[in-house]
């Protein structure tokens, strides 16, 4: 019985993993890992439950949550509700994923810069 629930899981698990590679990742930097990628419902009034509470529900029910969702990397995330909280509450989330967008933009090249100032 542990073994055939382990092995329900795993489908579940890598249907979730497959959205995140299909998806192509965050949808800020389009980090893939799979084990980083959260779902952040497009429309929190129509979500049923969160993604990690469905690892025990049908791949039916958790592709159908999936469908009201987009991917963000952990820390992207957790940026999208800070800037929620922060004045960006009315903003569309369209809106909101742009400016992590561009503030990513500039950090990526803010570190480039860096690493072209380091000796060799």
């Amino acid at each position: 019985m542990a073994a055939r629930g382990r092995a329900y899981r795993k489908r579940v698990y890598d249907a979730a993993a497959d959205w995140v590679r299909e998806s192509g990742g965050c949808c800020v930097c389009g980090y893939v890992s799979t084990e980083a990628v959260d779902a952040h419902h497009i429309d929190p009034s129509k979500k049923e439950n969160t993604v990690a509470a469905m690892k025990n529900g049908t791949v039916e029910r958790l592709l159908d949550e999936l469908d009201r969702c987009v991917p963000m990397c952990a820390n992207h995330h957790r940026m999208f509700h800070a800037e929620s909280r922060n004045g960006c509450a009315d903003w569309p989330l369209e809106d909101i994923i742009a400016k992590l967008k561009r503030e990513h933009e500039a950090w990526v090249l803010e570190q480039a810069a860096a690493q072209e100032r380091l000796p060799v």
